[in-house]
């Protein structure tokens, strides 16, 4: 299920981030500390990220082709916004994420593809406020690209096609993306929210990050709740059986598996079932 707040995007600040977040990530180790977190893409197919990682990281050192990373924020489903609230409210922690797992892969860039307009305008303007800072994260080079139109475009390798210049449209020849992707080199595709996780769990460890969410999904988070009065939401999970607390920052939920949200704002006990 995915619900998003009702109010309008906060604009994107780097001394907010900062300030919140750090600077700096707490171990120097990412590719196994991503590993060992648990941590499943936010995409839709919910496979493990580790392991992802781990192909296209010994690909490149087999091929000796540097590697690029796809922040994926297409985003062709109809009902679903989640990628574009991440991208115009928390640009900074995508980005983060995108850098986190570069350079746990010794990528060489990273593309953020996402659609015209407002939302790629926000990415461009984080860019823009991390290159005037100098973000002391930000160590592989980043451009934007808008994508394709299309319930398809945001297939993995239907984007890598339209980022070579080809039709949006998925291959069938059976190459993984991590053996030849994106102008022939191994690639790693990742969706917008599974990174902005990727940047938690650099930040915070995988014991820190796993804390938020149910044991079998460590590390999943929820949106603010579509009440208007809401302050702070519960979400049930299928598998843990209890409510847990909502404490992710402005993120969306990602993942189909809840059941039930309530406000918990004083006086309103609102209580939702989020759209399908």
């Amino acid at each position: 299920m995915r619900v998003l707040a009702p109010c309008p995007p906060a604009v994107p600040d780097l001394h907010a981030h900062a300030r919140l977040h750090g600077t700096d990530h707490r171990t120097r180790d990412l590719l196994t500390e991503l590993e060992r977190s648990g941590l499943r893409g936010r995409g839709g197919a919910s496979r493990l990220l580790g392991p992802e990682l781990r192909r296209v990281h010994e690909e490149a050192g087999r091929t000796g082709t540097p590697a690029v990373v796809v922040v994926n924020g297409v985003e062709g489903e109809p009902l679903s916004r989640k990628d574009a609230h991440l991208l115009r409210t928390e640009p900074h922690l995508v980005l983060d994420g995108a850098q986190a797992v570069a350079t746990a892969v010794g990528a060489a860039d990273v593309v953020v593809c996402a659609p015209a307009g407002p939302v790629l305008a926000a990415v461009d303007a984080a860019l823009a406020e991390r290159r005037a800072a100098r973000w002391p994260l930000d160590r592989v080079p980043v451009r934007t690209a808008a994508s394709a139109p299309g319930f398809v475009a945001g297939q993995e390798s239907a984007l890598v096609a339209h980022l070579d210049g080809s039709a949006a449209r998925p291959r069938g020849d059976g190459v993984p993306l991590a053996r030849r992707g994106l102008a022939g080199r191994p690639t790693l595709v990742k969706n917008v929210e599974t990174l902005a996780h990727a940047a938690l769990v650099a930040r915070q460890g995988r014991c820190g990050s796993a804390r938020r969410g149910p044991p079998r999904t460590p590390g999943r988070c929820c949106s603010p709740s579509p009440c208007p009065t809401a302050h702070r939401t519960w979400w049930r999970s299928r598998t843990a059986r209890r409510w847990r607390a909502c404490c992710a920052p402005a993120a969306a939920r990602g993942r189909w598996g809840s059941s039930w949200e309530v406000c918990t704002a004083a006086g309103c006990g609102r209580r939702t079932r989020p759209s399908p």
